[in-house]
């Protein structure tokens, strides 16, 4: 079973993880802070669902996400805000591959300051997302339902870190993407199924620019 890391500070500070300032990653078996720019052509895309319920908090709300790349990176971070404050996440995330088998070299470890707006993935050292279209899958908890209005639309950003030549750390970000809201949700009371306008034969009338030679 997955641990959860549920960090719950006296000081209720929202704190968004993803900074335009860049992630903390382990590079070389090391953190680092490098500067960080958004100049990586990665895409990204994903989802929400349900997840499993934690039999030791039944308040929480589950959202398990999946994530997938054209290129490789090795952190993310999901933003919930503003529509709902994340109270929990899994600490351990495991990379799987279209057959559904966990990828022993690829893994993440989540955390963030709960609660707040966010959770915040990087890489062990050589334990990256190598594989372009592989599957991130993980869960984050949120305090209230997610398909309550407003609702759960999380984004999601990702970054590369590397190592160059001059032996300097050295990172690119790109997004952010949106994971959309939950498929399973229901439609909002408040929709309208669109109708088309009619409009009257006996007022359909277009102009030709040649009215007046008609005169």
């Amino acid at each position: 079973m997955l641990s959860r890391l549920t960090l719950r500070p006296s000081l209720l500070v929202a704190v968004v993880v993803m900074t335009l300032a860049g992630f903390a990653f382990l590079l070389v078996g090391h953190a680092t802070k490098a500067p960080a720019d958004f100049n990586d052509n990665t895409n990204c895309w994903g989802k929400i669902e349900a997840g499993e319920a934690d039999p030791d908090d039944p308040s929480a709300v589950p959202v398990k996400y999946t994530i997938q790349c054209d290129g490789k990176i090795t952190g993310y971070s999901i933003n919930t805000a503003p529509e709902r404050q994340v109270t929990g996440a899994e600490t351990e995330v495991f990379v799987t591959n279209g057959n559904g088998d966990v990828v022993g070299t690829d893994s993440f470890s989540c955390n963030g300051t709960f609660p707040g707006y966010g959770v915040n993935c990087v890489s062990p050292a050589g334990g990256d997302y190598k594989t372009p279209g592989n599957f991130i899958t993980g869960t984050f908890y949120v305090d209230k339902d997610m398909c309550k209005e407003p609702r759960l639309d999380p984004i999601v950003t990702v970054a590369f870190a590397t190592v160059n030549a001059k032996n300097q750390a050295a990172q690119s970000m790109a997004g952010p993407f949106d994971l959309g809201q939950a498929a399973a949700c229901p439609k909002p009371k408040s929709y309208k199924k669109h109708t088309k306008r009619k409009i009257p034969v006996e007022q359909d009338t277009v102009l030709t620019g040649q009215e007046d030679s008609r005169r």
